[in-house]
Parts: structure tokens; C-alpha cells; sequence
């Protein structure tokens, strides 16, 4: 059988990684496959068990217990902000993340992942991936360093703050948990904003390192406990992971590391985890 290579994106929030080393060493065709994937999610975010869920459990099922994907939450294996030259490495065998993180080393992941005043609908979101070819684009770049890329799912990204935000002065001053475009956009109203990855926003919250988050599960799970307006703004449509179940979801982004096509059979490639035959 001819060998291919492919690489794969499972983001955006979230993104997908599995690294070259990682599938070499992995057994002939026919033969159970392990791999352990990291999502830029924590384990309280809302967003975290579905996605775990789709990993463990229907990928599982799609292949015939063939592929078996153990996804761990945010900094488990290790820093959500080297997730993306850990998966390119090999030092781990996949990741869900947002493309944000590695921003500055493909620019274009900014508008993927955060871009106000674009999208109203989920839908516009999908076509302007999958219709107007900015899905191909994305993976091209991707390709460049060996990664492959998916988007995974479409939802509002939302900001939720401590202090009540009445009118646009409101916002001079705010420190702001951001990243992408809408950062900028929130500099220009006088906010002073900060990447903080998503296994500290709880805490950087509650001890006032910042007042407010742009961040894309913050409409539900435990940030609300730190939040005493609770107010709930959605800046854009955003991108993130891979189920597409919720219309409501951000986009997503799977990445895996260009590996040879030892076929872990139909289910994996229905499942955008394995070249098309």
C-alpha cells in the first residue's frame, strides 16, 4: 500500500496534535493504537467532558476499539502555551487547542480564532470555512510545520467581568484576560488586556490579576463563582474543537503531526482521524 502523510488539527478552542514519532512507533495496521491528547480546556470547563466524551468514547466506537485516544485536561502533560511545538516535537501524541497560543508563529490563526464584528450566525462561521476556502488556507499553513488542521466546532466566544460594564468608558482601565483580534479591539477602548492560558483564569480572576475574561466557555462552569456582576458579552464568533453538536459553539481546530498512513481503519478516517482512502 502506497504511504501518504497527514497531520491533523482538532482546536480551538481547541486543536489536535499527534506527532510523527508517536504514530511510527505505533503497531502495523490491524493492531490497537493508544495515544494521549491534551486539550487547552480544564477539567471544570463546560466545554472539557463533551469533548472528552467524543475522544473516549464515539472514536473509540467508530473504529472498532482500533484508535484509543486518551484526552487530559489543560497542563497535564504540559503547558497549554507550548502545546502547539509539543505536538509538532512528539512529545506528545495529539492536542485540542485554540490556535491563539501560536499566533505569532501563524499569523493567520487570528482570524480563526477571534475576529469581532464578523460572524452573526455558527453558520457563516462554516461557510466562510468550508465554501469560501479558508479551511484550505488554514491547512496549508499548518502543513508548513508538519501539522495538519481541522476546525472542530463554531460557538460564541463570550467576555464575562467583575465590574459592571455599562457604557464603552467602562472598559478604559479593565484588566482583561484576551488573545487575537478581539484583544486588539478591546486595547483600542482603553482595556489593558493579558493571554493567560486557561488553566489559570480561574484563579488570576479570583485573586484580581484580572477583572475580566474573553474566553470562550465563560457563558457557563465555575468562572461564575469568581464573577460578581456576571455579566455576559459575545464579541464574535470564535474558533475551537470538533463535535459540532451545539450550533452554539465556538470554532475549533484539530492538529496532528504529519505521520505515515498506517490505516487505523474506515471508522478513524470518518472520524477525520486518518487519511481519506
Amino acid at each position: 500500500m502506497q504511504k501518504r502523510w497527514v497531520s491533523q488539527a482538532i482546536i480551538g478552542f481547541l486543536v489536535v496534535f499527534v506527532a510523527t514519532a508517536a504514530w511510527a512507533q505505533q503497531p502495523a495496521t490491524g493492531k490497537v493504537i493508544k495515544w494521549k491528547f491534551q486539550s487547552h480546556w480544564p477539567s471544570g470547563s463546560t466545554s472539557f467532558k463533551p469533548l472528552k466524551d467524543f475522544f473516549e468514547k464515539d472514536l473509540t466506537k467508530l473504529t472498532g476499539g482500533q484508535l484509543q485516544i486518551t484526552l487530559y485536561p489543560a497542563a497535564a502533560l504540559v503547558p497549554t502555551k507550548e502545546i502547539f511545538d509539543s505536538a509538532r516535537k512528539g512529545t506528545i501524541d495529539g492536542a485540542t487547542a485554540s490556535p491563539i497560543y501560536w499566533m505569532g508563529i501563524i499569523p493567520i490563526t487570528a482570524i480563526a480564532s477571534n475576529c469581532p464584528m464578523t460572524f452573526h450566525e455558527p453558520w457563516e462561521g462554516l461557510y466562510f470555512h468550508y465554501l469560501l476556502g479558508f479551511e484550505d488556507m488554514m491547512k496549508e499553513a499548518h502543513a508548513k510545520f508538519n501539522l495538519l488542521y481541522y476546525t472542530e466546532k463554531i460557538y460564541p466566544t463570550a467576555l464575562i467581568s467583575k465590574k459592571p460594564i455599562r457604557k464603552i468608558e467602562d472598559f478604559k482601565g479593565l484588566k482583561i484576560r484576551s488573545s487575537g483580534a478581539i484583544a486588539d479591539f478591546l486595547k483600542d477602548l482603553g482595556a489593558a488586556t493579558n493571554l493567560i492560558p486557561g488553566e489559570e483564569l480561574y484563579l488570576a480572576l479570583q485573586t484580581g490579576v484580572v477583572e475580566a475574561a474573553h474566553w470562550g466557555a465563560a457563558g457557563g462552569g465555575p468562572l461564575h463563582e469568581v464573577s460578581r456582576s456576571g455579566q455576559i458579552f459575545h464579541p464574535a464568533e470564535s474558533g475551537h474543537g470538533r463535535d459540532g453538536r451545539d450550533r452554539h459553539q465556538q470554532r475549533g481546530v484539530q492538529c496532528v503531526a504529519k505521520r505515515p498512513a498506517d490505516d487505523p481503519g474506515p471508522g478513524a478516517q470518518r472520524a477525520g482521524m486518518a487519511p481519506d482512502p
